[in-house]
């Protein structure tokens, strides 16, 4: 998962971490290991980031299904 991604659209949404997670229905704890790359979000938890970020099928698939280059 590219988790600089992620921020950079939570970012540009206007969202903290904190305000995401209320919005997903989650600590804001459990948030930040999803987004840090320590736990996985699962597929309902991506649908929904889309909905609230506004991603596109091309976001979802960068984001998620791309391997991070150091």
């Amino acid at each position: 998962m590219l988790s600089r991604e992620l921020k950079s659209l939570r970012i540009k949404n206007g969202f903290t971490q904190k305000a995401l997670a209320r919005e997903m229905g989650m600590s804001e704890t459990s948030y930040s290991k999803r987004e840090n790359g320590l736990i996985d979000f699962t597929v309902e938890e991506i649908r929904k980031l889309k909905s609230i970020l506004k991603m596109t099928e091309d976001d979802i698939i960068r984001i998620f299904f791309s391997e991070e280059v150091a």
